[in-house]
């Protein structure tokens, strides 16, 4: 948690677009629902120094994370398990064409008649060699 809330504070330092202060909001589970947690972290960009917990079931945003989590891990399932069912390569069409802007996740092309593990691990390898998000 720490190490995305990190993240998310250099993101919002690096894009001034973004208005402080900024209010960020976590699916309950860690803590109940409707609850706070103070953090510090933000150095006066986030709302009331606080965290919010909210349940998925009341909060749209949270549902539409969950969507996006479940969509990419499904795919990566996919991917790393080399399954080529035809659910599976339909999921994968319908996935293509949901063109989620995720912060630390790259779009790549993989040829449906390939193997499927062979090439998301050279490529995915290829960017971890080659991330440079992480300060030295």
């Amino acid at each position: 948690m720490f190490f995305l809330l990190w993240r998310i504070k250099n993101f919002l330092k690096k894009n001034a677009c973004y208005s402080s202060p900024v209010e960020i909001i976590i699916d309950e589970g860690r803590q109940k629902k409707d609850t706070t947690q103070s953090c510090s972290l933000f150095d006066g960009m986030l709302f009331n120094d606080e965290l919010y917990y909210k349940s998925s079931a009341e909060e749209p945003l949270l549902q539409l994370i969950d969507f996006v989590a479940f969509t990419t891990n499904r795919v990566r399932w996919i991917m790393t398990n080399n399954k080529k069912g035809g659910l599976d390569v339909e999921f994968l069409k319908i996935a293509e064409r949901a063109n989620f802007n995720i912060l630390n996740i790259e779009r790549m092309e993989v040829d449906i008649n390939s193997d499927f593990v062979k090439e998301y691990d050279y490529k995915t390898q290829f960017r971890l060699f080659n991330n440079r998000m992480v300060p030295q």
